[in-house]
Order: structure tokens, then sequence, then C-alpha cells
């Protein structure tokens, strides 16, 4: 099982009836390390979900990595029935060492994946500031300036203290493109319906963005209930339609790009 155990993460569509497959994109986005947590936004505006994913498990004092020697020894030392004499070995072996002396898939970078249609996924994490070498954790986007172009917010895991820091990051990055967003919050209460499991349509001509309100998409993190669509080089919008959980719609039409709702 070491093969498909260790392919790396995997990308999953559905297909609108309940199911879903492993996307034709999936290897463009599956080597990025030890991750865990993971937010989609259109962080360029340009209209296509990008993914930014947190990665790194116990930097140690050392580049010295247990990871290769966990999968060549010591996945073979054991049968799946109790060993005192190997438990004692591995409880003083990565007990003491880990984290400190060396590292378990340490110094791992965070990748930031501008969606690339049809095409896969490309890693501009360094080249726009954000390729982040220190343990992380929790990753959560929001447009906490709300000037239209969704932030960042890190949790930094500190091994040699195991204490956890929140770094908080502004996107400056200056596209020119457009957008619309909108708050759920005060219109499900007038509405007497929960955001949660509400989905939001933006039409413009020909094109369709949908978006489910999903808010506990990352590990340990939640989201909040803002939906935000990057609209490219569209000008306008003809339509924003909520489907709330009941099935009951709210439609805006015509509504201003560029301004929260």
């Amino acid at each position: 099982m070491r093969a498909p155990m260790a392919y790396g993460n995997r990308l999953y569509l559905g297909d609108g009836k309940g199911k879903f497959s492993m996307s034709p994109l999936a290897e463009s986005a599956s080597r990025t390390g030890w991750s865990w947590g993971c937010t989609s936004r259109d962080f360029d505006l340009d209209g296509d979900p990008d993914l930014y994913i947190a990665n790194g498990h116990l930097s140690g004092s050392s580049a010295k990595d247990y990871c290769t020697r966990f999968w060549c020894h010591d996945v073979y030392t054991g049968n799946s029935k109790p060993d005192p004499l190997l438990d004692d070995l591995f409880t003083r072996e990565l007990g003491l060492k880990l984290g400190r002396e060396f590292s378990w898939n340490g110094f791992e970078h965070n990748v930031l994946y501008l969606n690339q249609p049809g095409t896969g996924f490309l890693n501009v994490g360094f080249l726009l500031g954000v390729g982040f070498e220190y343990d992380s954790r929790a990753v959560i986007s929001d447009d906490l300036d709300a000037d239209g172009r969704p932030d960042l917010l890190v949790v930094e895991y500190r091994t040699d203290t195991q204490s956890q820091r929140l770094r908080v990051y502004r996107n400056n990055h200056q596209s020119g493109r457009h957008w619309i967003g909108i708050r759920l919050g005060r219109l499900a209460a007038a509405e007497g319906e929960s955001v949660h499991g509400a989905a939001v349509t933006v039409r413009a001509g020909e094109k369709r963005w949908v978006k489910p309100v999903v808010t506990g998409d990352s590990f340990t993190a939640q989201h909040s209930s803002l939906v935000h669509f990057g609209l490219g080089e569209a000008e306008a919008v003809d339509a924003l339609v909520i489907r709330w959980p009941s099935g009951k719609e709210t439609e805006i039409e015509n509504p201003e790009v560029d301004r929260y709702h």
C-alpha cells in the first residue's frame, strides 16, 4: 500500500449528482508535502477558484528527516501485534528527538496554486510572497479589509515551544479585474433560513459562477459565510441568486460589481 498511500493530495470533482471522481488535473496539485489546512478562493479575481495549502509537519534543528527512515525501515519492523521492545525503541527515538534533533517532513513550503483552466495548477507561492517555510496548520481565506481581494490567515506551529502563532497576510495583488460578493447573515435571518447549505449563483450573459456555502472546510478552522466571486473582465452581472437549504430562492437583479451586497 505504500505507493497509493504516498501518492499525495487528491483533487476530487463533484458531478452534481452526489458523486465524486478524481480530477484529471489532480497530479498538478498532489505533491505539496505534509498538508494540513486548505482554502479555495479566487485570489487573482480571474473567475477561477485557486488553492492555498498549508504544509510542514515538524521542523527540528536539523533538516535530517525521519520520514524516509519510517517508510524504508520502521514500517517493516512491526507485525500488528504489541511489542514492548519496539515500543520502547520508538518512544525513545521519536519522543525525545523528533522535532528537536531531526525533522519529520520539516521545512516544507506552503503553496498557492493558481487555477489554469483546463491545464492544471501553477504554484506561485514564492513569487507572491506566501510560500512560507514554517510549519503551518490551519489556514483561512477571507476579505478582511473588504477591498475585494481575499486575504489569508495562517496558523504557525512552533515545534520547539509546542505553541501556535496566528499570521495575517493582506492581498496586495493589483489585477484590475472585477469581483462581486454577498454577506448572507442578515438576509438569511430575514428569510428565516440558514446560511449553511445555501448556494449562490452569479449570472453574466452566458457565464455562470456557483458557490455553495461551506464553512468548516479547513483544518481546525471555520470560514465565514461571506461569498466572493472573481469576475475576470466582466464589468456587469445580470443577477445574483441565493438558493436556500429549503429550496427557496432570493434573486438580486443587476447588482453592482466591485462591491458587497
